[in-house]
């Protein structure tokens, strides 16, 4: 159990922003919870109490729950913590909102997008009938194909999540983590996930870790639930050697920036990130370095991609 990477600044302007959304908007994405973590072993137990003494984990951290003084639905012989400040953002909810938004305000082109089409004159840049001074590369695992990213060293990490449908588990609203996290939804769903693959590199599902996420249920929850899967989801998380976002402006060619490796905390991340990139393009203010991408230059021969490999841009 350890904090992750500079929660503390980047939680609130996550909150902040998604509660400006829904005020702005008129609807609700993002869904405080409190997270219930459960202790697997004796060892497990004791760090978690360890943490529990730390001052830095005080704003996160409550209290502990004996076996069985949690929910009687889910598996708990070493007891449970609680964890604070948690919650989830509906994604799929709000993706869709905002495609409908700029697509209306027509300022949402949805095609294929064709590298060799991006041509740069007189310090703009230019595609079809758009000109910017100012191009943001924000494409997850599809950086690989990007011509002037793809050598920065991001890595696909394959995660596998299921949405099932139980008429007999009854769960009050919080988020359980026991090896796996399960979040229950209304009207008998709840979703668990999710799997871990670096060596599946496709977007498709799979039946192994469907598999493993049904036995996961079954061994999470006390009681043999029937249960049906309603939906199983799969996607590529964008990792970094070190965890640590890729932002930044590209070393030679100038006005093209990248936004990626958010990893699998991308909803908390991006808020953050983007206000970062934001003020450093138009207010000229220094990235953190732990997340400028300057940081892997000297490893790419302060370039991302050779003279060979890159589309003509004039």
């Amino acid at each position: 159990m350890t904090k992750s990477w500079n929660i503390d600044l980047l939680l609130p302007e996550a909150r902040n922003l998604y509660q400006s959304i829904e005020a702005h908007f008129d609807f609700k994405v993002y869904h405080r919870l409190p997270i219930r973590r459960y202790c697997q072993n004796a060892d497990d137990l004791k760090r978690c109490a360890r943490r529990r003494r730390n001052p830095r984990y005080a704003n996160v951290l409550g209290d502990y729950s004996e076996p069985g003084e949690g929910p009687n639905a889910i598996t708990d012989p070493h007891g449970s913590f609680e964890i604070l400040e948690g919650g989830y953002v509906d994604l799929p909810k709000l993706i869709r909102r905002m495609q409908d938004y700029f697509r209306n305000e027509s300022r949402l082109s949805d095609h294929h997008f064709d590298y060799n089409e991006l041509k740069h004159t007189e310090n703009i840049w230019r595609y079809s009938t758009i000109e910017a001074g100012h191009v943001v590369f924000c494409e997850g695992t599809g950086i690989q194909k990007n011509p002037w990213f793809r050598k920065l060293p991001l890595t696909p990490v394959k995660g596998e999540t299921l949405i099932l449908r139980s008429k007999s588990l009854n769960l009050p609203p919080s988020i359980y983590h026991s090896t796996k996290w399960l979040l229950p939804y209304e009207s008998e769903r709840f979703r668990i996930g999710a799997t871990y693959d670096e060596a599946d590199v496709s977007p498709s599902p799979t039946s192994v870790a469907r598999n493993e996420l049904i036995e996961a249920a079954r061994t999470i929850l006390r009681e043999d639930h029937a249960f049906e899967v309603e939906a199983h989801l799969a996607g590529l998380r964008p990792s970094t050697p070190d965890a640590r976002p890729f932002i930044g402006e590209h070393p030679s060619e100038k006005g093209l920036f990248v936004f990626n490796g958010l990893g699998s905390k991308g909803a908390s991340v991006a808020p953050e990130m983007s206000r970062q990139l934001i003020a450093h393009i138009f207010d000229a203010a220094d990235l953190d370095p732990q997340i400028d991408c300057a940081r892997f230059n000297q490893q790419t021969d302060q370039n991302y991609a050779t003279d060979k490999d890159r589309p003509s841009t004039s």
